[in-house]
């Protein structure tokens, strides 16, 4: 079975961390992962970035992200988070 990997992008504007993550979770996919993209739920960029054979899930910030994770997630983050989320995360899941 191929890994899951949930990547996190909650960045407000579109940049070139941007352009990474969607490099990033598009390499993943290509090499064989199951790839889930959490961004922030208002930012309209991600429909241009379409990051091809990545999920992307808008989310309403690191509250309602951390509901949404599976028990032990493989989770990378691209940004950053509040670090009660980090701290939290760290301790549930395999934190990147």
């Amino acid at each position: 079975m191929p890994p899951v990997v949930h990547t996190v992008n909650l960045q407000p504007v579109a940049g070139g961390g941007e352009v990474y993550t969607r490099f990033f979770s598009r390499a993943l996919a290509a090499a064989g992962a199951t790839v889930k993209l959490y961004v922030d739920r208002g930012n309209r960029f991600w429909d241009a970035l379409a990051p091809g054979p990545v999920e992307v899930i808008g989310v309403s910030g690191a509250r309602d992200l951390a509901s949404r994770l599976p028990r032990r997630a493989l989770l990378v983050t691209q940004g950053p988070l509040p670090a009660a989320f980090l701290r939290e995360a760290a301790e549930r899941h395999v934190l990147t």
